[in-house]
């Protein structure tokens, strides 16, 4: 008696903090953003309005007309919607949209992620060796330093997937480890371009790869750069579906930016990082405000010489990198070359340019929006000094120092809170918007809220897209509507209108054409006439009269549906065990391109025997390998082209 019974295993205590973690930042956030969402119809300033219409066009296209969101009539008199940069219906949390509206949809997305970063910073910390307690303060001064809440509140939901970025960051050191982490690692960076921002997928790529570097210059190895080369490859192909239409897209409409704009500074850094008056006393806060306060910032910056000694050296670098490439010109250096016999040369480099020239950063505007990663490493940093602190402190002062750390963690975490309240206090509010489809759909000009036009069946012409050019908008709101005759006689009219297929009734006699006040785009076809182009609209002529039906299809859609399906493929393939037929594979291979591997196919249901059909790795492996790394290199120069790769049957 008093002993342990034979067989019984006492359970684990790691349970506690694998659930109560969660569960604390849960019941975080939700307090945090109980108040706002509550709101029935909120709105935020800003481009609150620009992404709640594209929220509200993509869930209509899905909802109402049972259509996948290919075409945006509603913006400039029509553009791509799955090609642009921005749509986001492809995202997972796009659920929460289509659930809770385009309105107070986007507030229950964002409290996901705010749970999302939380858990995924806490875990990161833990992982480089923190202490809990220094690990929650990291957490907490990254989600909750004022970046998230700017992003709500002027309405860039899409930039929420910064939330990613510590899952990012963790993937890759475990896949540094064991290869199988590729997988996790590419499907967060799909993530980002699904949702549709390529600020911080080329942010989260720039620390993987500085990452990467460090560890080439320190090992003399290039395995780190080679398994980031293998988690973007596996991004691209997971995420083919939206990458190769909006590679054709953003080639037909490059988005050239000039490097440096809007740089940080000394005296902007530390009033982005420590003033509360920031909204009022200085122009566009919200590119750059990222408030932590004095008590993380004196922690962050202490820890700088002891990163530097010991296992995080990294951050210490990656820190160094992030402000001289924010810092644009204002960080400056000169190079100085004084070859014999001619005047020197002083020749100036800065960090910011020459990331400027690479691909898809080019298209990166507004520099200073890099502090949200100075800030990551800042926190970091912080939660080294509080870790280093209390395991020092705790030898002499035992379990009091522990209290004292969770009273600094909760009197930060109070005042993040706060700040943060004032800012989305501030600026989301209740805005309700009248909903009227019973017009028909119609161009117009005029300016003002694209969300309302919206709601009353009308598209703007004369509004602003960040990525398609005011010279690219051929539609006039001309005043025979939406459809007129060209050539011949007779009338036409809309017999059926959603936004990727319009059908049109033309009553008359004889051959004719027929304009549609639309813009043209490449993927536009016509079943029953012949497409044609008038003056930049999209039109068709006809032989007799009778219905003409326009439909679009995204160039290079087909192509990029088989990629992620390929990807997908094999991602069930290399997760077998959890599927019902039994697929056994026996090496030693992980990964997407490495191992030795032998394939035995058992297409049976588990627990069934059967004898296995084998197939010799050098028969299978080399030919799946090529196609992969084929399909990959092939994606951006099929995007260019616009090869069409699926058939419409009748349509020309």
């Amino acid at each position: 008696m008093g002993g342990k019974e034979a067989g019984v295993v006492p359970p684990s205590s790691r349970w506690l903090p694998a659930v109560g973690i969660p569960l604390f930042f849960a019941i975080l956030t939700s307090s945090f953003l109980a108040p706002l969402l509550s709101i029935p119809s909120p709105m935020g300033e800003g481009d609150a309005d620009y992404f709640t219409f594209r929220y509200g066009v993509e869930r209509e296209t899905i909802v109402r007309y049972g259509q996948i969101p290919f075409w945006n009539p509603y913006l400039c008199g029509g553009m791509p919607e799955l090609a642009h940069p921005h749509s986001r219906f492809l995202d997972p949390t796009f659920l929460f949209v289509l659930c809770f509206g385009e309105q107070r949809g986007p507030l229950f997305d964002a409290a996901f992620h705010y749970w999302i970063g939380l858990c995924g910073m806490f875990l990161l910390a833990r992982a480089l060796g923190l202490r809990r307690t220094g690990a929650i303060f990291s957490s907490v001064v990254f989600v909750f330093s004022s970046r998230f809440a700017h992003f709500l509140a002027q309405g860039w939901y899409p930039f929420l997937a910064v939330a990613w970025i510590p899952w990012a960051f963790f993937c890759y050191l475990r896949a540094l480890r064991e290869r199988r982490w590729i997988y996790p690692l590419s499907g967060i960076l799909a993530l980002f371009v699904l949702r549709g921002d390529l600020y911080h997928f080329a942010y989260t790529l720039l620390l993987l790869g500085v990452h990467g570097g460090w560890l080439l210059f320190v090992w003399r190895r290039l395995f780190p750069l080679l398994r980031l080369f293998e988690g973007l490859a596996g991004s691209i192909l997971l995420g083919g579906v939206k990458w190769v239409p909006m590679l054709h897209f953003v080639f037909a409409h490059p988005r050239p930016t000039l490097p440096g704009s809007l740089p940080l500074d000394l005296s902007r850094l530390a009033e982005a990082l420590l003033d509360r008056g920031i909204l009022d006393r200085l122009p566009q806060p919200w590119e750059y405000g990222n408030y932590i306060g004095w008590l993380p910032l004196i922690l962050g910056v202490a820890a700088l010489p002891l990163a530097w000694r010991g296992r995080f050296r990294f951050l210490v670098i990656g820190l160094g990198f992030f402000l001289l490439a924010a810092f644009g010109d204002n960080a400056m250096i000169f190079l100085h070359i004084a070859p014999g016999g001619i005047a020197p040369l002083h020749i100036p480099l800065s960090l910011d340019r020459m990331i400027h020239a690479l691909p898809l950063f080019s298209s990166l505007q507004t520099i200073c929006r890099m502090i949200v990663m100075i800030v990551f490493l800042l926190s970091l940093l912080g939660g080294v000094s509080l870790s280093f602190a209390e395991e020092r402190l705790t030898l002499r002062y035992g379990e009091r120092v522990l209290l004292f750390a969770t009273l600094l963690v909760g009197f930060v975490t109070w005042d993040l809170l706060r700040h943060d309240h004032t800012i989305l206090v501030r600026t989301i509010r209740n805005q309700p918007f009248e909903r009227d489809r019973r017009l028909p759909f119609r161009q117009v000009k005029g300016g003002g809220s694209v969300y309302s036009a919206f709601l009353r069946n009308m598209g703007l012409l004369d509004t602003r897209d960040p990525i398609f050019p005011k010279d690219a908008v051929r539609a006039v709101a001309q005043p025979e509507g939406m459809v007129s005759v060209m050539e011949g006689k007779g009338e036409a009219s809309i017999l059926s209108f959603s936004p990727n297929e319009i059908e049109v009734v033309v009553r008359g006699r004889g051959r004719g054409s027929v304009v549609l006040d639309m813009n043209a785009a490449p993927g536009w076809r016509v079943e029953g006439g012949e497409r044609i182009e008038v003056e930049g609209r999209l039109g068709a002529r006809y032989e007799k009269p009778g219905r003409l039906r326009f439909r679009y299809h995204p160039p290079g859609f087909g192509i990029g549906l088989f990629s992620s399906l390929l990807f997908l493929l094999h991602l069930v393939w290399r997760l077998r065990a959890f599927v019902p037929l039994r697929f056994q594979v026996t090496g030693g291979g992980e990964g997407i391109f490495g191992g030795s591997l032998r394939l035995d196919l058992s297409l049976v249901p588990a627990g069934v025997a059967s004898a296995p059909l084998t197939l010799p790795e050098s028969r299978w492996r080399p030919f799946l390998l090529a196609l992969l790394l084929l399909l990959a290199l092939l994606l951006p120069w099929i995007a260019r082209s616009g090869i069409p790769l699926v058939s419409t049957g009748p349509l020309r």
